[in-house]
């Protein structure tokens, strides 16, 4: 009993710890949002201040900073809804039709998502620039979306595998189509993997950098590509900084709170429905 007594107080220690270290620089940041440039740069760091918008009203309206974070709310929805709507049914052909070369052509296609973007920019660059594609949002949501398309065929896949065939083959026996069964019995049955997998694809390009920097100029960029000119020779201005940070924190984290929810309602009502 002491034994495992002194395992779990080890294992909520170690929690605590972890966090503590995701948590503490979000506080942080925040708290530094809400400073004056004096408060900010004091050392030792004041804990008790005065808490101002300042910064918050330098970056979004003197800055037009909140236009960056508009781009990247019409950056992050467009491509992660066209992943969606081309990556679900290519991962429904992948989970049920064995064709030949089925699955080196799914393997090519997560050799995408594992290409460094350095190696992926260049020739991206050229080519966008020979379409005169560069700073504009067609641009950098076609790329978003190749680079999440890799991550909806490998997460849905998985989740369409474990759905019986049996449903399938009862269904095309009643003369019901492909596509009917993918949107009506299919689709419906993997709700959890679809909400969790479009929330990773809003994510990853609503904090996406590299690639976003390569193909956006002052008109298209995203907040991501924004932040670093508050970084000048005079000095970094770290309460806009952080102002924006936060910022960007509260779309993803609204999106994942809204999909937690929606997963734990569908569990709820599959129980109560068995």
């Amino acid at each position: 009993m002491y034994m495992g007594y002194s395992n779990k107080a080890f294992g909520r220690l170690l929690f605590l710890i972890l966090i503590i270290c995701i948590v503490f620089p979000i506080i942080w940041g925040i708290s530094i949002s809400l400073k004056n440039r004096v408060d900010a740069l004091a050392t030792p760091p004041k804990w008790i201040f005065t808490p101002t918008l300042s910064n918050y009203n330098s970056a979004l309206m003197e800055g037009d900073y909140g236009n960056t974070i508009i781009n990247s709310l019409i950056i992050a929805l467009s491509s992660s809804i066209l992943a969606m709507m081309i990556g679900i049914p290519a991962a429904y052909m992948f989970s049920r039709f064995n064709f030949r070369g089925a699955r080196a052509a799914f393997l090519g296609i997560l050799t995408v998502r594992m290409a460094p973007a350095t190696v992926i920019a260049l020739p991206l660059f050229l080519i966008f620039s020979k379409l005169r594609l560069i700073d504009t949002y067609l641009a950098i949501i076609l790329v978003h979306t190749a680079v999440a398309l890799a991550l909806v065929i490998w997460i849905m896949k998985a989740f369409f595998d474990e759905v019986p065939l049996e449903i399938d083959e009862a269904s095309l026996i009643d003369g019901t189509g492909r596509v009917r069964i993918l949107a009506t019995q299919v689709l419906p049955l993997c709700l959890p993997g679809v909400a969790v997998t479009a929330a990773l694809c809003f994510i990853n390009s609503w904090n996406e950098f590299f690639l976003a920097l390569m193909l956006t100029g002052f008109y298209s960029r995203p907040y991501t590509v924004a932040v670093p000119a508050l970084v000048s020779p005079h000095g970094t201005y770290w309460g806009q900084v952080t102002a924006i940070a936060t910022i960007g924190l509260i779309p993803a984290v609204l999106f994942a709170i809204i999909v937690r929810y929606f997963i734990i309602g569908f569990t709820q009502k599959k129980l109560s429905a068995t």
